[in-house]
């Protein structure tokens, strides 16, 4: 048997098994192996999946890497790097969807939304969801944006942002891209802060959420607001 023809019955096994047991029964190389046959018609995408997972050693990372990054991967061109990105923005398409039905009553949902907008983000960014009544999601947005490690919030643009958007409850998040979600000194005061001079104005920040190094932290959740 040549190898076309058992690369051809090795993929009808690999789609029937993701048919019938789903991705959960996967490596993280076999997830990439099969994605990659959608792009990648006629090649043995085994050695391209795992030449992947080494680059960039995690399933995560894969999917976070820029289209330069993954087109430097022997096999990966311009379209399987293409197709690549497409799964992350369209999680993220799918989430906010999902959540414009669900409302942010507590801190799962928040830590859960909140993660999935900041993944593969690579520069550090403020992002705002601002609340009905309800706490339903009205709209969330991208106020600010920083190299990584540092970046500016004031009061005066965020309480623009929620008159603008007739709101008066919000909740803050942003991104460290290569730290940890651990809120620093500098993150509880900026955050104590602006809850005081947003709250004389009749804007509430409900909570403000921290997502880096795979976590997202709450920090109204671990009690890091309480002293306001």
């Amino acid at each position: 048997m040549n190898d076309n023809n058992l690369h051809k019955e090795h993929r009808i096994r690999v789609k029937k098994k993701f048919r019938n047991f789903g991705l959960s029964s996967f490596e993280d190389h076999e997830k990439l192996e099969l994605l990659l046959y959608y792009v990648i018609p006629r090649k043995d995408t085994n050695p391209i999946a795992h030449d992947l997972l080494n680059e960039f050693k995690t399933l995560g990372a894969v999917f976070a890497a820029s289209i330069d990054e993954l087109t430097k991967i022997n096999g990966i061109g311009i379209e399987a790097a293409t197709l690549i990105k497409i799964i992350p923005e369209l999680s993220k398409e799918l989430v906010i969807q999902r959540y414009e039905d669900i409302c942010l009553d507590d801190y799962a949902k928040s830590r859960d939304y909140f993660s999935t907008l900041f993944f593969g983000e690579k520069t550090e960014k403020v992002k705002i969801a601002f609340l009905d009544d309800r706490l339903y999601i009205m709209k969330c947005i991208d106020l600010f944006e920083g190299s990584p490690g540092s970046v500016s919030i004031t009061a005066r643009k965020i309480a623009e942002a929620a008159f603008k958007n007739n709101c008066e409850q919000i909740i803050i998040a942003h991104n460290h891209p290569n730290g940890i979600s651990t809120p620093s000194s500098a993150d509880i005061r900026t955050t104590r802060e602006l809850y005081k001079l947003l709250s004389s104005i009749g804007i509430i920040l409900l909570d403000h959420i921290i997502t880096g190094g795979g976590s997202t932290v709450s920090m109204k959740e671990i009690g890091a607001l309480t002293l306001i």
